[in-house]
Protein backbone atom coordinates (compact mmCIF):
# COMPACT_ATOMS: atom_id res chain seq x y z
CA UNK A 1 0.00 0.00 0.00
CA UNK A 2 1.78 3.49 -0.76
CA UNK A 3 0.14 7.19 0.34
CA UNK A 4 0.88 10.74 -1.40
CA UNK A 5 3.25 12.21 0.73
CA UNK A 6 4.91 15.63 -0.43
CA UNK A 7 7.62 13.84 -2.01
CA UNK A 8 5.24 11.55 -3.79
CA UNK A 9 3.74 8.36 -3.40
CA UNK A 10 5.79 6.38 -0.77
CA UNK A 11 5.60 2.63 1.08
CA UNK A 12 3.21 2.40 4.07
CA UNK A 13 2.87 -1.10 4.55
CA UNK A 14 3.34 -4.76 2.79
CA UNK A 15 0.92 -6.99 3.31
CA UNK A 16 1.25 -10.69 3.18
CA UNK A 17 -1.06 -13.23 2.89
CA UNK A 18 -0.29 -16.93 2.88
CA UNK A 19 -3.08 -19.55 1.82
CA UNK A 20 -6.26 -17.26 0.97
CA UNK A 21 -8.99 -19.21 0.25
CA UNK A 22 -12.74 -18.53 -0.68
CA UNK A 23 -15.72 -20.36 -1.42
CA UNK A 24 -19.15 -19.70 -1.86
CA UNK A 25 -22.25 -22.29 -3.21
CA UNK A 26 -25.27 -21.33 -3.87
CA UNK A 27 -27.63 -24.43 -4.07
CA UNK A 28 -31.20 -22.84 -4.33
CA UNK A 29 -32.51 -19.31 -4.86
CA UNK A 30 -32.87 -19.34 -0.93
CA UNK A 31 -29.10 -19.12 0.90
CA UNK A 32 -25.97 -18.72 0.04
CA UNK A 33 -22.61 -20.09 1.89
CA UNK A 34 -19.41 -18.30 1.71
CA UNK A 35 -16.24 -19.17 3.48
CA UNK A 36 -12.95 -18.11 4.00
CA UNK A 37 -10.02 -19.34 5.22
CA UNK A 38 -6.47 -17.61 6.09
CA UNK A 39 -3.50 -19.38 6.67
CA UNK A 40 -0.96 -16.54 7.82
CA UNK A 41 -0.95 -12.99 7.78
CA UNK A 42 2.33 -10.38 7.84
CA UNK A 43 1.87 -6.45 7.86
CA UNK A 44 5.37 -4.74 7.54
CA UNK A 45 5.78 -1.39 8.65
CA UNK A 46 7.79 0.62 5.71
CA UNK A 47 7.71 3.78 7.25
CA UNK A 48 10.19 2.26 10.71
CA UNK A 49 13.69 1.64 10.49
CA UNK A 50 14.73 -1.81 9.04
CA UNK A 51 16.49 -2.60 12.36
CA UNK A 52 13.25 -2.14 14.83
CA UNK A 53 11.98 -4.50 16.81
CA UNK A 54 8.42 -3.15 15.90
CA UNK A 55 8.48 -3.52 11.94
CA UNK A 56 5.78 -5.83 11.34
CA UNK A 57 2.52 -4.35 12.23
CA UNK A 58 0.84 -7.32 12.34
CA UNK A 59 1.70 -10.96 12.70
CA UNK A 60 0.38 -14.51 13.30
CA UNK A 61 1.82 -16.84 15.53
CA UNK A 62 0.83 -20.14 16.53
CA UNK A 63 0.05 -20.89 20.19
CA UNK A 64 1.56 -23.18 22.34
CA UNK A 65 -1.10 -25.09 24.74
CA UNK A 66 0.81 -26.79 27.48
CA UNK A 67 -0.87 -30.43 26.89
CA UNK A 68 0.40 -33.27 27.50
CA UNK A 69 1.09 -35.51 24.17
CA UNK A 70 -2.27 -37.82 23.76
CA UNK A 71 -1.35 -41.47 24.33
CA UNK A 72 -1.89 -44.18 21.27
CA UNK A 73 -5.03 -46.02 20.97
CA UNK A 74 -3.44 -48.68 19.65
CA UNK A 75 -0.07 -50.69 19.11
CA UNK A 76 1.65 -51.81 16.78
CA UNK A 77 1.52 -55.13 15.38
CA UNK A 78 4.80 -56.01 14.90
CA UNK A 79 5.64 -55.73 18.80
CA UNK A 80 4.51 -59.36 20.36
CA UNK A 81 2.85 -59.38 23.89
CA UNK A 82 6.20 -59.96 25.39
CA UNK A 83 7.53 -55.97 24.94
CA UNK A 84 4.40 -55.15 26.92
CA UNK A 85 4.11 -57.95 29.70
CA UNK A 86 7.80 -59.50 30.85
CA UNK A 87 7.19 -62.79 30.93
CA UNK A 88 8.82 -64.84 33.78
CA UNK A 89 13.06 -65.21 33.04
CA UNK A 90 14.06 -69.15 31.71
CA UNK A 91 17.32 -69.94 32.40
CA UNK A 92 19.24 -71.22 29.44
CA UNK A 93 20.11 -74.77 29.02
CA UNK A 94 23.40 -74.39 29.27
CA UNK A 95 23.27 -73.00 33.19
CA UNK A 96 21.78 -74.83 35.67
CA UNK A 97 18.84 -73.79 37.66
CA UNK A 98 20.53 -73.66 41.04
CA UNK A 99 23.77 -72.88 42.05
CA UNK A 100 23.41 -75.18 45.46
CA UNK A 101 22.64 -78.35 44.05
CA UNK A 102 26.02 -80.53 43.14
CA UNK A 103 26.61 -80.30 39.18
CA UNK A 104 26.84 -83.30 37.53
CA UNK A 105 29.13 -83.57 34.40
CA UNK A 106 27.25 -86.05 32.61
CA UNK A 107 24.16 -83.94 32.64
CA UNK A 108 26.15 -80.46 31.88
CA UNK A 109 26.96 -82.33 28.65
CA UNK A 110 23.67 -83.30 27.48
CA UNK A 111 22.56 -79.96 28.14
CA UNK A 112 25.30 -78.73 26.19
CA UNK A 113 24.27 -80.88 23.09
CA UNK A 114 20.74 -79.86 23.21
CA UNK A 115 21.45 -76.45 23.16
CA UNK A 116 24.08 -76.70 20.53
CA UNK A 117 21.40 -78.81 18.18
CA UNK A 118 18.54 -76.51 19.08
CA UNK A 119 20.83 -73.67 17.28
CA UNK A 120 21.41 -75.18 14.40
CA UNK A 121 18.33 -76.89 13.74
CA UNK A 122 16.35 -73.45 14.98
CA UNK A 123 12.86 -73.51 16.47
CA UNK A 124 10.79 -75.68 14.59
CA UNK A 125 8.06 -74.42 12.00
CA UNK A 126 4.68 -74.74 13.75
CA UNK A 127 6.31 -72.65 16.93
CA UNK A 128 7.70 -69.78 14.45
CA UNK A 129 5.17 -66.68 14.44
CA UNK A 130 5.32 -63.85 11.71
CA UNK A 131 5.27 -60.66 12.44
CA UNK A 132 5.54 -57.66 10.11
CA UNK A 133 8.82 -56.15 9.64
CA UNK A 134 7.71 -52.19 9.84
CA UNK A 135 4.94 -51.35 11.89
CA UNK A 136 1.33 -50.52 10.70
CA UNK A 137 0.28 -47.32 9.09
CA UNK A 138 -1.35 -44.94 11.43
CA UNK A 139 -4.93 -44.64 11.70
CA UNK A 140 -6.38 -42.91 9.01
CA UNK A 141 -8.58 -39.97 9.99
CA UNK A 142 -11.89 -39.16 8.76
CA UNK A 143 -11.81 -35.99 6.21
CA UNK A 144 -13.84 -33.92 8.81
CA UNK A 145 -11.20 -34.49 11.34
CA UNK A 146 -8.41 -33.05 8.88
CA UNK A 147 -10.76 -30.32 8.21
CA UNK A 148 -11.22 -29.53 11.97
CA UNK A 149 -7.19 -29.92 12.10
CA UNK A 150 -6.43 -27.50 9.18
CA UNK A 151 -8.96 -25.68 11.00
CA UNK A 152 -6.97 -25.08 14.00
CA UNK A 153 -3.90 -24.10 12.22
CA UNK A 154 -5.38 -21.72 10.43
CA UNK A 155 -5.24 -17.92 11.24
CA UNK A 156 -9.16 -16.64 10.43
CA UNK A 157 -11.93 -18.89 9.60
CA UNK A 158 -14.71 -17.21 8.57
CA UNK A 159 -18.55 -18.62 7.49
CA UNK A 160 -21.23 -17.01 6.14
CA UNK A 161 -24.72 -18.20 5.77
CA UNK A 162 -27.11 -15.91 4.18
CA UNK A 163 -30.48 -16.73 4.26
CA UNK A 164 -34.08 -15.38 2.29
CA UNK A 165 -36.86 -14.96 4.46
CA UNK A 166 -38.97 -16.60 2.20
CA UNK A 167 -36.78 -19.82 2.29
CA UNK A 168 -39.04 -22.65 3.07
CA UNK A 169 -36.60 -23.25 5.53
CA UNK A 170 -37.03 -19.51 7.26
CA UNK A 171 -38.23 -21.24 10.47
CA UNK A 172 -37.96 -24.62 10.73
CA UNK A 173 -34.39 -25.13 9.63
CA UNK A 174 -32.30 -21.16 10.26
CA UNK A 175 -35.09 -20.16 13.11
CA UNK A 176 -35.61 -16.99 11.19
CA UNK A 177 -32.58 -15.94 11.29
CA UNK A 178 -31.27 -14.37 8.51
CA UNK A 179 -27.38 -13.87 8.58
CA UNK A 180 -25.58 -16.75 9.98
CA UNK A 181 -21.77 -15.52 10.73
CA UNK A 182 -19.05 -17.67 12.11
CA UNK A 183 -15.57 -15.97 12.88
CA UNK A 184 -12.75 -18.08 14.29
CA UNK A 185 -9.62 -16.26 15.15
CA UNK A 186 -6.38 -17.99 15.92
CA UNK A 187 -3.23 -16.18 17.34
CA UNK A 188 -2.50 -12.63 16.33
CA UNK A 189 -0.18 -9.83 17.53
CA UNK A 190 -0.52 -6.59 16.42
CA UNK A 191 2.04 -3.47 17.02
CA UNK A 192 0.89 0.11 17.26
CA UNK A 193 3.37 2.47 16.06
CA UNK A 194 1.49 5.67 16.04
CA UNK A 195 2.48 7.64 13.26
CA UNK A 196 2.14 4.44 10.76
CA UNK A 197 -1.68 3.81 11.92
CA UNK A 198 -2.84 7.32 12.06
CA UNK A 199 -1.67 7.43 8.25
CA UNK A 200 -2.72 4.28 7.21
CA UNK A 201 -6.37 4.48 8.36
CA UNK A 202 -6.16 7.62 6.36
CA UNK A 203 -5.35 5.51 3.58
CA UNK A 204 -8.21 3.65 3.71
CA UNK A 205 -11.28 6.15 4.41
CA UNK A 206 -10.83 5.99 8.61
CA UNK A 207 -9.41 9.26 9.63
CA UNK A 208 -10.54 12.33 11.04
CA UNK A 209 -13.66 13.54 9.31
CA UNK A 210 -12.89 17.80 9.02
CA UNK A 211 -16.47 19.77 8.21
CA UNK A 212 -15.80 23.10 6.08
CA UNK A 213 -16.83 25.78 8.17
CA UNK A 214 -19.06 27.20 5.20
CA UNK A 215 -21.38 24.53 4.82
CA UNK A 216 -22.01 24.26 8.50
CA UNK A 217 -25.26 25.95 9.62
CA UNK A 218 -24.95 28.90 12.34
CA UNK A 219 -27.72 29.91 14.93
CA UNK A 220 -28.62 32.69 12.45
CA UNK A 221 -29.49 30.63 9.08
CA UNK A 222 -32.99 29.27 9.01
CA UNK A 223 -33.98 25.46 9.00
CA UNK A 224 -35.10 24.52 5.71
CA UNK A 225 -37.65 21.30 6.77
CA UNK A 226 -38.33 18.65 4.25
CA UNK A 227 -41.18 16.85 3.98
CA UNK A 228 -39.84 13.38 3.09
CA UNK A 229 -41.61 9.28 3.71
CA UNK A 230 -39.35 7.47 5.97
CA UNK A 231 -38.10 3.87 4.48
CA UNK A 232 -39.83 1.34 6.29
CA UNK A 233 -37.32 -0.20 8.37
CA UNK A 234 -37.00 -4.27 8.12
CA UNK A 235 -35.33 -5.39 10.53
CA UNK A 236 -32.47 -8.31 9.71
CA UNK A 237 -32.47 -11.37 12.36
CA UNK A 238 -28.42 -12.35 12.45
CA UNK A 239 -26.44 -14.70 14.33
CA UNK A 240 -22.57 -14.14 14.98
CA UNK A 241 -20.45 -16.18 16.89
CA UNK A 242 -16.75 -14.60 17.51
CA UNK A 243 -13.47 -16.66 18.92
CA UNK A 244 -10.18 -15.60 19.23
CA UNK A 245 -7.43 -17.82 20.81
CA UNK A 246 -5.09 -15.17 21.64
CA UNK A 247 -4.43 -11.22 21.03
CA UNK A 248 -1.56 -9.28 21.93
CA UNK A 249 -1.55 -5.65 21.41
CA UNK A 250 1.95 -3.64 21.73
CA UNK A 251 1.96 -0.14 22.35
CA UNK A 252 5.38 1.68 20.92
CA UNK A 253 6.86 5.26 21.25
CA UNK A 254 9.73 6.20 19.39
CA UNK A 255 11.37 5.80 22.02
CA UNK A 256 10.58 2.78 23.84
CA UNK A 257 8.19 -0.06 24.17
CA UNK A 258 5.15 1.26 26.46
CA UNK A 259 2.93 -1.80 27.05
CA UNK A 260 1.51 -4.67 26.60
CA UNK A 261 -1.85 -6.38 26.57
CA UNK A 262 -3.20 -9.53 25.86
CA UNK A 263 -6.04 -11.63 26.04
CA UNK A 264 -6.70 -15.30 25.89
CA UNK A 265 -9.54 -17.53 24.62
CA UNK A 266 -12.05 -15.13 24.12
CA UNK A 267 -15.47 -16.44 22.74
CA UNK A 268 -19.08 -14.55 22.50
CA UNK A 269 -22.08 -15.06 20.71
CA UNK A 270 -24.34 -12.07 19.21
CA UNK A 271 -27.78 -12.04 18.42
CA UNK A 272 -30.07 -9.44 16.95
CA UNK A 273 -33.04 -10.61 16.39
CA UNK A 274 -36.72 -8.05 16.04
CA UNK A 275 -34.73 -4.94 16.87
CA UNK A 276 -33.15 -6.71 20.18
CA UNK A 277 -29.81 -7.80 21.16
CA UNK A 278 -28.47 -10.59 22.93
CA UNK A 279 -24.86 -10.89 23.64
CA UNK A 280 -23.25 -13.56 25.93
CA UNK A 281 -19.22 -14.88 26.42
CA UNK A 282 -16.09 -15.41 28.29
CA UNK A 283 -13.02 -14.66 28.43
CA UNK A 284 -10.06 -17.07 29.67
CA UNK A 285 -7.92 -14.17 30.95
CA UNK A 286 -6.51 -10.81 30.56
CA UNK A 287 -3.08 -8.97 31.01
CA UNK A 288 -1.53 -5.74 30.89
CA UNK A 289 1.99 -5.13 31.69
CA UNK A 290 4.57 -1.82 31.99
CA UNK A 291 7.13 -2.31 29.46
CA UNK A 292 8.73 1.07 29.83
CA UNK A 293 12.14 0.94 31.72
CA UNK A 294 10.43 3.20 34.51
CA UNK A 295 8.21 -0.24 35.20
CA UNK A 296 10.87 -2.42 36.25
CA UNK A 297 9.33 -2.42 40.08
CA UNK A 298 5.35 -3.41 38.91
CA UNK A 299 5.76 -4.77 35.32
CA UNK A 300 2.17 -6.47 35.97
CA UNK A 301 -0.24 -3.82 35.79
CA UNK A 302 -3.71 -5.56 35.59
CA UNK A 303 -3.69 -9.67 35.92
CA UNK A 304 -6.33 -12.02 36.05
CA UNK A 305 -6.44 -15.63 37.49
CA UNK A 306 -7.88 -18.66 36.78
CA UNK A 307 -8.84 -20.02 33.41
CA UNK A 308 -12.01 -17.95 33.19
CA UNK A 309 -11.63 -14.01 34.03
CA UNK A 310 -14.89 -12.92 32.69
CA UNK A 311 -18.47 -14.40 31.93
CA UNK A 312 -21.22 -11.87 30.34
CA UNK A 313 -24.48 -11.52 29.29
CA UNK A 314 -26.10 -8.65 27.96
CA UNK A 315 -29.31 -8.08 26.87
CA UNK A 316 -31.03 -5.15 25.18
CA UNK A 317 -34.70 -4.02 24.04
CA UNK A 318 -34.31 -2.32 20.94
CA UNK A 319 -37.88 -1.36 20.11
CA UNK A 320 -39.27 1.58 22.02
CA UNK A 321 -41.68 1.31 24.79
CA UNK A 322 -44.35 3.80 25.41
CA UNK A 323 -46.15 2.53 27.69
CA UNK A 324 -43.31 1.39 29.99
CA UNK A 325 -44.66 -2.27 30.38
CA UNK A 326 -40.94 -3.64 30.56
CA UNK A 327 -39.04 -3.93 33.45
CA UNK A 328 -35.58 -2.35 32.21
CA UNK A 329 -34.20 -1.48 29.05
CA UNK A 330 -31.20 -3.49 29.24
CA UNK A 331 -29.79 -6.26 31.51
CA UNK A 332 -25.84 -6.90 32.53
CA UNK A 333 -24.76 -9.72 33.97
CA UNK A 334 -20.83 -9.91 34.87
CA UNK A 335 -18.85 -12.75 36.62
CA UNK A 336 -15.52 -12.12 37.33
CA UNK A 337 -12.32 -14.32 38.43
CA UNK A 338 -9.74 -12.30 41.24
CA UNK A 339 -8.15 -9.42 39.46
CA UNK A 340 -4.59 -7.46 40.18
CA UNK A 341 -4.55 -4.31 39.52
CA UNK A 342 -1.18 -1.63 40.22
CA UNK A 343 -1.51 1.75 39.91
CA UNK A 344 1.01 4.64 39.73
CA UNK A 345 0.55 7.98 38.06
CA UNK A 346 3.17 7.93 36.39
CA UNK A 347 2.28 4.92 34.06
CA UNK A 348 -1.82 6.02 33.92
CA UNK A 349 -0.81 9.55 33.16
CA UNK A 350 1.60 7.87 29.95
CA UNK A 351 -1.13 5.39 28.84
CA UNK A 352 -3.58 8.63 28.60
CA UNK A 353 -1.01 10.98 26.97
CA UNK A 354 -0.59 8.11 24.53
CA UNK A 355 -3.83 7.67 23.17
CA UNK A 356 -4.46 11.56 23.18
CA UNK A 357 -1.30 11.65 20.98
CA UNK A 358 -3.73 9.57 18.94
CA UNK A 359 -6.34 11.62 18.87
CA UNK A 360 -4.13 14.63 17.77
CA UNK A 361 -2.03 13.19 14.85
CA UNK A 362 -5.38 11.65 13.52
CA UNK A 363 -6.74 16.00 13.86
CA UNK A 364 -3.85 17.42 12.44
CA UNK A 365 -3.64 15.11 9.28
CA UNK A 366 -6.94 15.10 8.53
CA UNK A 367 -7.00 19.17 8.65
CA UNK A 368 -4.38 18.99 6.18
CA UNK A 369 -6.08 16.79 3.84
CA UNK A 370 -9.17 19.04 4.28
CA UNK A 371 -6.67 22.45 3.51
CA UNK A 372 -5.70 20.49 0.64
CA UNK A 373 -8.79 19.98 -0.45
CA UNK A 374 -9.20 23.90 -0.82
CA UNK A 375 -11.90 23.57 2.31
CA UNK A 376 -11.84 26.69 5.08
Amino acid sequence: MKGEFDEGYKGLVNLNLQDFTLNMKKENSYSTEIEVQLKSLIMEDLLENENSEHRYLMISRQVEDNKQPEPKLFLSQSCPNSCIITPVPVMPHSLPSSFHKDLNIADFETQWKQTRGLRRTGVPKSEKKSYPSTPPPSLRHSRRESLEKCKEDDLVHISVVLVDKFSPEYVTKYNKTNRIIDVDFNSLEANVNLQTWVVLLDFLGLGAKIHDEDIEPTKDSPVIQKDFQKPEETNVNSVVKLKVKSFSLILNKPEYELSRAKIFKFSSNIETRDGNLDVKGQLGSISLTDQSPHGKLYRERFITEGHQALVFDIFKYGLPDPGLQRECDIKVKLKMSSVRYVHTNRFQSEFVAFLQHFLQLQDVLGRMRAASAGMK
